[in-house]
């Protein structure tokens, strides 16, 4: 799910309950990945006090969101990556301050492919016992 900076929280969540994901990359005018927008994010703002329409792009600048842009680069894995590798970037980032869900994917090039939550990496994992289907690749397991 993507949508753009001028979103409200409320359009956001809207999007996501729609396409039953937990999370949307947030871009600019010109495409660029501003951050994402987790459910956590929703409802830690709400409990702040935010509005429903509060601009996704003023509540991703503050330092309460768990994804904005200056930590997108740290939690970002390629396509060719192994769903075992993301899931130990995961769990390395977990314990961080930002302690996000979620890992943006991109193409070498910065090209936005989606963001895997941990929830789609574990269905991933699962859908199999054999430690061989593990070094599957993440651009296979992405949900559009």
């Amino acid at each position: 799910v993507v949508c753009g900076a001028r979103s409200t929280l409320a359009d956001v969540v809207d999007r996501i309950t729609l396409h039953d994901r937990t999370a949307a990359a947030i871009v600019g005018s010109a495409g660029e990945l501003l951050g994402v927008l987790t459910e956590n994010d929703v409802i830690r703002a709400y409990s702040l006090g935010a509005s429903p329409s509060c601009c996704v792009a003023d509540w991703l600048s503050t330092h309460l969101a768990r994804l904005p842009k200056d930590v997108v680069d740290a939690l970002t894995v390629w396509p060719s990556c192994s769903l075992s590798e993301a899931a130990m970037a995961l769990h390395h980032h977990g314990s961080e301050d930002f302690a996000s869900r979620h890992l943006v994917v991109r193409e070498v090039d910065g090209h936005l492919l989606g963001v895997l939550s941990a929830l789609d990496l574990s269905r991933a994992l699962c859908s199999t016992y054999a430690p061989e289907e593990q070094v599957r690749r993440v651009g296979r397991s992405l949900v559009k």
